[in-house]
């Protein structure tokens, strides 16, 4: 019996359909990992400006002087930290006069007001006064050692990092839910283009 119908054009659409395929599902991870770092990126962003806030509420320091100590790094794909430097501050940098002569004539070199803890308000510390350096010509809140003229040292305000450290709970409690939610977002932004 004669053939009544043959195979004109065969269309095999599977080949083409399984690379084009195998090349979204590769191009996945590679989404999948902007993704996450982009994720981290904005929650360590937010957790700076949580913890900064955090160290503000409890020392008088203005928002400059703290951004510097707080670090955002990537560390790989899936993985960020926030650092806080525990190089602490010099006292001139928390609330205090800052003019030097007129002040030192007032108070008959008896000392220093200084805000260094909002909640304590001023405190005086006895024996400090405000005096240019030599080598930047900077000021700094200073005090003798000694009775005698020199050696001279340059007073500190208390570390960031255990201020920070403190607040530690309350920042994650801010953070951790905003990191959920980039975090899911770019799952799905990656998704969405396969």
């Amino acid at each position: 019996m004669a053939r009544s119908a043959f195979d004109f054009i065969v269309l095999d659409a599977q080949r083409k359909v399984t690379k084009a395929f195998s090349k979204q599902i590769e191009a996945v991870p590679k989404a999948m990992k902007k993704g996450a770092r982009r994720a981290i990126s904005r929650t360590l962003t937010t957790a700076r400006k949580e913890t900064s806030q955090a160290i503000r509420d409890d020392l008088a320091l203005r928002a400059g002087d703290i951004k510097d100590r707080i670090e955002k790094k990537i560390v790989w794909d899936f993985e960020g930290k926030l650092t806080v430097k525990d190089r602490r501050l010099e006292l001139i940098k928390f609330r205090t006069p800052r003019e030097t002569s007129r002040r030192r004539r007032r108070s008959g070199g008896g000392g220093v007001n200084v805000t260094i803890y909002k909640k304590k308000g001023r405190q005086l510390i006895k024996g400090a006064f405000i005096n240019k350096g030599r080598k930047k010509g900077r000021l700094h809140v200073m005090k003798r050692e000694e009775t005698s003229r020199y050696p001279i040292k340059i007073l500190y305000g208390p570390s960031i990092a255990k201020t920070a450290s403190r607040h530690l709970p309350r920042i994650l409690a801010r953070t951790e839910p905003v990191f959920e939610k980039n975090l899911a977002h770019e799952i799905d932004r990656a998704l969405r283009k396969v």
